[in-house]
């Protein structure tokens, strides 16, 4: 920041502060070897309310004066690293104005994107073409490329007083580490803001694009000649844990949640409460809430990860309840984003690097998955993602992270923790009552398998449900009908926020439940289950779990994650769950394999082996088989 001139008052304030409080006392002694002074802001404010206050108010007059306190304990060109601020002076991000520039705030956001760390002039050093002396200028902190040059040389610094030219002469100037971070606000909010955020020395590198943060800082503006509109930005002067008050329980809200989650009516008033507008769908909307609480993620002492994301995919005709449960699970998600298939990059989806404009360097730009991390990515037209996004999409699906690299300039793993709600239609549009519905998922096997659980929702017409879903909407419509006590969707969040900070234990018994399901499920003809659906089963009972602010999973916990699984594969008429797993049955494996020991083969050929004709035309649209369209010769395709 600009340089000031001392303030005396200022100085013995802080003079004293720093030989008083043994917090600052311990770090003075370790910023003579570091650089870094860390300050806790509640520990100076108790010491000296005028000096907190003038830190709060003015942080630039405030840690100018610091520095010269320093200097009389030879200490020089240290850096600022202030936490204890949160909650004073927190402020959301679309509320900063005018009247708070200059002021020290506490502001919370999702980082979006990162630049590279480049040095930044801070203090040039100037030599005069005409008698030699060096000048020296301070720079600006403001986001500008143009550096402040001598306007002559000055006399007070040795100089001949002329107006001359000047070569900037680098191994005498200042520079200092500097970055660029890109914030915006929790997207729960109704509006959207983002705000650029300045970082120098010891803060750059401290946090990745996806990351939620606090930072402590001061609201500035981006100074500009010739505008009259100006640009802002954010000074950092330290980095927080998130504490959003948005989604922290109020004293009564906090009794209302543990008497909810006591309550053996816990799970009628969540599914009452979570998109009322909606008649009946009870298990897709149990489903949606157990995505929302979650699993636990674990990192093994071996580096591997266990995933606790949950992930689930609707195949629904046009006009079913998909993009209405979507929207609903979103108006109670803490953190979410939203994108489609159709026209999306793996950049957009995952993460880029791209050209900043004013460096020149790389910076790093999280996608979809990156900016929801620990939070729920909301895919629409999941079957319109091009091959190369789908391929992408493995990884963090299963491992939770995205590697980006870019030409060796970039090389990065971020954090993609999300948990993923997608939509699609059918193959056809719309399910045809003949074929099974999990020959109508067109997508690829090897991302399906990564789905925990995958709904069918079909538009049959029926009397009865029919008159029911058109009155429960007359009656959604007229406001204030219903005199049915709901839960807000705003302490739902919050209780959804609360619920995900539990890590629940599955204790030996109910393990043995998981286990003696997958063991006698293995057993069953033609229905491999394997180890991915053990794991899904697991994420689902702990989700469970934490739906009741529990840490111990109860056997209810286990059924119920059982039961949606089996409901699930009921919706696709799954049979065998290779279907899913590996796209084609162990019955069709079969037919496959022997159908390739005699090609090339006619019609007749097939037919007289005793091959179905439909199972064959069935791996012919699948692309397993070809048939050649002059002498029908059927041959093998590879996938």
């Amino acid at each position: 920041m600009a340089k000031i001139l001392g303030d005396q008052t200022v100085i013995k304030q802080w003079e004293r502060i720093l030989t008083d409080i043994n917090h600052l006392k311990g770090e003075v002694e370790t910023a003579r070897t570091t650089g870094i002074l860390k300050i806790n802001f509640e520990n100076v404010d108790k010491a000296d309310q005028e000096l907190g206050e003038l830190i709060l108010n003015n942080p630039t007059k405030a840690f100018g004066n610091l520095d010269y306190a320093l200097r009389d304990e030879e200490i020089e060109d240290v850096h600022i690293d202030l936490v204890g601020l949160t909650p004073i002076n927190q402020r959301n991000i679309v509320d900063l104005r005018t009247k708070h520039l200059g002021e020290l705030s506490s502001i919370e956001g999702i980082v979006v994107q990162v630049t590279s760390v480049n040095p930044r002039l801070m203090a040039g050093a100037f030599q005069c073409q005409k008698c030699g002396a060096i000048i020296k200028i301070e720079q600006q902190t403001t986001n500008t490329n143009s550096i402040r040059i001598p306007t002559e040389c000055y006399e007070e610094q040795s100089g001949c007083g002329r107006i001359t030219s000047f070569v900037l002469v680098a191994n005498l100037s200042t520079y200092a580490d500097f970055q660029k971070i890109l914030i915006t606000n929790p997207y729960y909010e109704a509006h959207r803001r983002e705000l650029e955020v300045h970082c120098y020395k010891e803060h750059c590198n401290k946090i990745l694009p996806g990351e939620t943060i606090t930072i402590n800082g001061q609201y500035c503006v981006n100074v500009q000649d010739k505008k009259l509109t100006q640009d802002t930005y954010f000074f950092t002067y330290g980095f927080e844990s998130p504490q959003s008050k948005n989604l922290e329980f109020t004293e009564d809200e906090k009794k209302q949640a543990d008497k909810l989650a006591q309550s053996p009516e816990l799970w009628k008033n969540l599914l009452k409460s979570f998109a009322p507008s909606i008649y009946g769908n009870l298990i897709l909307k149990e489903s949606l809430l157990l995505q929302q609480f979650g699993g636990v993620w674990y990192d093994l002492p071996d580096g591997t990860t266990k995933r606790g994301s949950i992930h689930i995919l609707f195949v629904g005709d046009p006009g079913t309840v998909k993009s209405t449960l979507m929207q609903a699970s979103c108006r109670i998600a803490p953190i979410f984003t939203k994108a489609s298939g159709r026209g999306a990059t793996v950049a957009g989806i995952t993460a880029g690097a791209v050209r900043d404009p004013l460096s020149e360097g790389w910076m790093l730009q999280a996608g979809a998955l990156v900016r929801a991390n620990s939070g729920t990515c909301y895919l629409d037209e999941f079957d319109k993602l091009p091959k190369e996004v789908q391929g992408c999409l493995h990884t963090p699906m299963e491992q939770g992270v995205v590697e980006q690299s870019k030409m060796g300039s970039v090389n990065q793993t971020l954090s993609a923790r999300t948990s993923i709600l997608a939509s699609m239609n059918p193959k056809e549009g719309r399910f045809d009552g003949y074929t099974k519905n999990i020959d109508q998922v067109d997508l690829d096997p090897a991302l399906l398998s990564r789905v925990d659980l995958t709904f069918a929702i079909e538009d049959k017409p029926n009397k009865d449900e029919d008159k029911k879903i058109v009155d429960h909407i007359h009656k959604s419509v007229n406001v204030g009908t219903s005199d049915e006590e709901r839960l807000t969707a705003d302490f739902l969040r919050k209780y959804v926020h609360s619920a995900q900070q539990v890590k629940p234990i599955i204790s030996d018994d109910i393990h043995h439940l998981i286990v003696e399901w997958f063991i006698d499920s293995r057993g069953i003809d033609d229905f491999h289950i394997n180890y991915r659906h053990y794991e899904a089963i697991r994420r689902l009972t702990e989700a469970g779990a934490k739906a009741r602010l529990s840490r111990d999973a109860t056997a209810d916990d286990v059924n119920r994650a059982i039961r949606l699984f089996k409901h699930s594969l009921d919706t696709l008429g799954v049979e065998d769950i290779d279907a899913i797993s590996i796209g084609i049955t162990k019955q069709q494996k079969y037919i496959l394999r022997a159908v390739e020991s005699i090609l090339p083969a006619t019609w007749q050929d097939i037919l007289r082996a005793g091959f179905n004709e439909d199972a064959i035309k069935e791996l012919i649209s699948k692309g397993y088989l070809n048939e050649s369209k002059d002498e029908k010769v059927f041959l093998a395709r590879e996938k």
